[in-house]
């Protein structure tokens, strides 16, 4: 009941009262407009040159400067949605019920929305590790933004976010002053890491993080990224162009029922792997980061043009994999451990296990030239260093379903030496790889 709340001030009442009067008079636009402010936005310059708004702002705010409680008075009356209650009607109860939660310290929900350009799902939305991944309609992308009366450039959600998936997550939050809320750095990849990492493993092809917000939803957000968003191009009957979301990464019908049963995997995986201590969770979570960095420095072809690219992706890739196949053991014979146990869980037959261990033996030697500050000496296949990373990743965190890391560990050091641990390997590798999109370990005659 509002009779248990604070008495409501006279200054608030007063500039309730002034800008009733406001309304009532109907003022006019300035001459020489061509589009006009509306109603709303013309009270609102009008109410807030007065003295009573000036003096309310230093009594909500009475700890800020001058300037500093008018800029915060400013952006609570506006973005709250005030003036457009007034109109509409409401008490003064009821007004100061709404602009009361946003003069102090208060707990809110916070949400980051990031586009995830160039995927297609069959279905509208769905749920991953917390995650709500949808493609957002009109009204669900409005309700982002602050009363339209008041919304600029930087306060409008784009509108390809209606024609492209999201991924969506939210949280409780503590705001700690009705002033202007500072974002920390931010690094997509340390943020937001499982989810992308999940969705990446299923299919080979790439996408992008074109957009990026965050912030508290109807109130007020920020822009994080803010890129083009790839697009495609078809033609008309008639020969004309028409402009399309890219689509690289899609799950179709007839894949749905596999693809759910490879996020619940990968939510098994991760529900295990949380079990762990602390350091072998930051291997693994390491080898996610460093999946996720190579990927996106990629084109969707899974390559990278630019030389200097090329070889970031390659440290990527081969860091991951230390992460994955070596966690926690010495730093002795590095590369023949990489190589042998990477093409024990890989390939399908001894021929195939001879080839990748030694093309894995190749990489390594280039990862450490690059390391040291030489150039490469071969052509990268890159396309292909993905497809077996992600093979390995696949099989480890399948392993890890069950297991506690000083098991997985076991795994791996007797993995060369052991015909039963072999085995168990083959029927993880078997069981997760008939569940994602199908491996391409062939060359494909990377440069």
């Amino acid at each position: 009941m509002l009779s248990d709340e604070p008495q409501i001030p006279k200054l608030f009442s007063c500039f309730v009262a002034e800008v009733r009067e406001l309304f009532a008079a109907k003022p006019g636009a300035p001459r020489l407009t061509i589009i006009g402010p509306s109603a709303v936005q013309l009270v609102a310059e009008n109410a807030e040159g007065t003295t009573t708004y000036r003096a309310l702002a230093l009594e909500l705010f009475p700890a800020k400067q001058n300037s500093s409680a008018l800029n915060t008075a400013f952006n609570i009356f506006r973005r709250s949605g005030f003036y457009g209650r007034v109109e509409s009607g409401d008490t003064d109860e009821q007004l100061w019920e709404l602009i009361t939660p946003f003069t102090k310290a208060r707990d809110a929900v916070w949400a980051t929305l990031l586009m995830l350009d160039g995927c297609s799902f069959p279905v509208k939305k769905f749920e991953f590790l917390g995650y709500t991944i949808n493609k957002l309609s009109d009204e669900e992308r409005g309700a982002f933004e602050p009363p339209r009366d008041f919304i600029s450039f930087s306060d409008c959600l784009a509108p390809s976010f209606s024609e492209r998936w999201s991924l969506l997550y939210k949280q409780d939050s503590h705001i700690r002053s009705p002033s202007s809320v500072r974002i920390p750095q931010y690094e997509l990849h340390v943020t937001h890491w499982k989810p992308l990492f999940g969705l990446g493993l299923y299919e080979r092809e790439c996408f992008y993080i074109s957009k990026i917000v965050q912030g508290e939803p109807g109130f007020n957000f920020f822009r994080i990224r803010d890129e083009p968003v790839r697009t495609e191009f078809v033609y008309e009957p008639s020969g004309e162009p028409h402009e399309i979301p890219a689509e690289y990464y899609k799950v179709t019908d007839e894949e749905w029922a596999s693809f759910q049963d490879y996020l619940k995997f990968f939510e098994k995986a991760m529900a295990n792997i949380e079990k762990w201590d602390a350091k072998r969770q930051r291997l693994i979570r390491m080898a996610g980061r460093r999946y996720l960095r190579a990927t996106f420095i990629s084109h969707p072809d899974g390559d990278a043009f630019p030389e200097d690219n090329r070889e970031d992706v390659l440290l990527q890739y081969m860091f991951g994999l230390e992460s994955l196949l070596l966690p926690g053991e010495s730093r002795g014979g590095i590369a023949d451990k990489i190589a042998i146990r990477g093409a024990l869980i890989v390939g399908k037959d001894d021929a195939e296990r001879d080839e990748l261990r030694g093309l894995l033996k190749k990489l390594y030697a280039s990862r450490s030239n690059l390391a040291h500050g030489h150039e490469l000496s071969q052509p990268l296949d890159l396309p292909r260093l993905r497809e077996i990373y992600r093979a390995v990743a696949l099989v480890i965190l399948k392993l890890s379903e069950s297991r506690s890391s000083s098991e997985l560990q076991n795994v791996l050091m007797t993995l060369a030496t052991s015909d039963g641990i072999r085995g168990e390997v083959r029927e993880a590798r078997n069981a997760v790889l008939g569940i994602v999109r199908s491996l391409n370990l062939a060359p494909t005659g990377g440069r």
